[in-house]
């Protein structure tokens, strides 16, 4: 289960069926996958990759699951993940080569994550809108609003501007 989806947005924005259910898919895709890109795996998958450096793509790691080299399975006990996502073979050897499946994401899914992923679409789907006469409410080009950014400032695994 995504840990935030369409049906979770249209609760969220008090949506009636009416509203255009396209809209409202791509736009929690898109929140959710704005978390995602600045603060690491939050929903629960595996992944698996050919390394070409120490530094696993994914993160955070949860687990390691399968290491293999030439098609040839290799013990995952003999690797470990460390700080920064970085697997390390204990004999000292090189990683490079092999191919790695892991565990990726966040358990449980924390509250930060949800409310980034909410803010960000609440601010996605106003914008996609026109404004209703006589409102205050402001809009601003940037798809991140700084509510959401500071939520995830903490967590984020690159700088956010």
């Amino acid at each position: 289960m995504s840990f935030f989806d369409a049906d979770q947005l249209q609760a969220y924005l008090r949506l009636s069926n009416d509203d255009s259910w396209d809209d409202v898919t791509i736009i929690a895709a898109s929140a959710r996958q704005a978390v995602e890109d600045r603060c690491g795996a939050v929903d629960i998958r595996d992944v698996s990759e050919l390394m070409t450096s120490a530094v696993l793509t994914y993160g955070p790691v949860l687990e390691l699951l399968s290491v293999s080299r030439d098609g040839a399975a290799l013990s995952e006990a003999d690797y470990r993940v460390g700080r920064g996502d970085v697997l390390a073979a204990l004999s000292g050897s090189s990683v490079a080569g092999l191919t790695v499946t892991y565990r990726v994401g966040r358990n449980p899914v924390p509250e930060w994550a949800g409310m980034a992923a909410r803010i960000i679409a609440r601010h996605l789907w106003r914008t996609q809108r026109p404004s209703r006469a006589g409102s205050d409410e402001q809009t601003s080009g940037f798809a991140i609003p700084n509510a959401a950014a500071s939520l995830m400032a903490p967590h984020a695994t690159f700088g956010i501007a």
